[in-house]
């Protein structure tokens, strides 16, 4: 009996010290947001007065283009005709809340996509991404499965005359804006097929998992490099790398 009394004295005082760490727990993460709410009204305003400097001074439609093509992983991952949707490029912003980023980027009319903006939400701790969609003009843009079975020559579009005319891949294909088609479910929120047996399902996974991963990369890029420190991405394309590479020569 005696032990038990002493056994529930100590799980009282345990119980009595769990309940304080989660108290501590819960103004952390108060503290936390109220902290991320501030700085993130405080950074708006400082990017709200940059894009202004910016739109007096030649405007933001040439100037990130500039920025997308002095970046070498974005520049290096252009399809093929990336290049022509980054000219229609008119502005990037990034909008900050307490629990997630939203990257938006305007364009100009093309004639690759109907939209008018692509944007991405990235929520900070859960790592989920959503996704405008990009809505690609007939015959223009990635390849469809069907159409990535199917020798070159059958690939046809419709000239503005209307008349058909055979055009090899060349501006087809994959593009950097891919990472704006709508992201599909994480195979663990969908039913799973009776037929799909477990590597097959871990394979799934896997692929969601890594493309997931990719895109976060590449949003990365456009939100921590290009919006955050353009200037950066800039000197140091001017300057061939940055000082990483010259410290690693010698």
């Amino acid at each position: 009996m005696q032990y038990l009394h002493h056994n529930h004295n100590m799980t009282a005082a345990a119980q009595a010290i769990q309940e304080r760490i989660n108290t501590l727990q819960n103004e952390h993460r108060d503290k936390m947001v109220e902290v991320r709410s501030s700085f993130s009204k405080r950074r708006g305003e400082v990017y709200k007065n940059r894009t202004k400097l910016i739109a007096e001074n030649g405007g933001p439609k040439s100037f990130w283009a500039l920025i997308c093509r002095a970046h070498p992983e974005i520049a290096g991952s252009f399809g093929p005709y990336d290049e022509e949707i980054v000219d229609k490029l008119e502005n990037v912003q990034v909008e900050y809340t307490d629990d997630k980023l939203k990257l938006i980027l305007t364009f100009g009319k093309n004639e690759y996509f109907s939209d008018t903006q692509l944007w991405a939400t990235d929520t900070y701790d859960a790592g989920d991404v959503e996704t405008s969609g990009v809505h690609w003009k007939p015959g223009k843009g990635p390849l469809s499965e069907e159409e990535e079975a199917e020798p070159p020559t059958r690939l046809i579009t419709k000239q503005a005359s209307g008349s058909g005319t055979k055009r090899g891949r060349e501006d087809r294909g994959p593009s950097i804006f891919e990472v704006f088609e709508t992201v599909l479910p994480h195979p663990d929120d969908e039913e799973t097929p009776d037929e799909v047996d477990e590597d097959d399902y871990e394979a799934m996974v896997n692929q969601w998992d890594e493309e997931n991963d990719d895109r976060k990369e590449v949003l990365s890029f456009f939100v921590e490099d290009c919006y955050e420190n353009p200037l950066r991405v800039l000197t140091e394309a001017i300057s061939g790398g940055g000082g990483d590479d010259e410290e690693a020569d010698e």
